[in-house]
C-alpha cells in the first residue's frame, strides 16, 4: 500500500518514530517536545494525528518509553 507523506507533523526535527504491530498507527517524537499519534486512513493512504502530547524533558527517542491510554485519560510513561 502507498501511503501519503505527513505534512507539517511537527514544529521541530522528528527524532524517532515507532509502528504498531499493524502498521496502522505510528507514535512519533521530536525536538518540540512533543509525542504524536498517527492513525492510517487504509482506504486512501492518509495519516490523521490522534492524539498530541506536550512532554516535559527531553525526548529523543521513543525507546523505553510506553504510550498507553483510554478515551478519558492517556499518559505517557518512561
Amino acid at each position: 500500500m502507498q501511503t501519503s507523506l505527513i505534512q507539517n507533523a511537527h514544529g521541530d526535527l522528528v527524532t524517532d518514530a515507532a509502528y504498531d504491530f499493524y502498521g496502522v498507527r505510528l507514535a512519533t517524537c521530536s525536538l518540540d517536545h512533543r509525542i504524536k499519534i498517527w492513525q492510517l486512513d487504509e482506504s486512501d493512504g492518509t495519516w490523521t494525528a490522534v492524539a498530541d502530547w506536550k512532554v516535559r524533558g527531553r525526548f529523543h527517542s521513543l525507546m523505553g518509553v510506553r504510550v498507553t491510554g483510554c478515551v478519558a485519560r492517556p499518559t505517557v510513561q518512561q
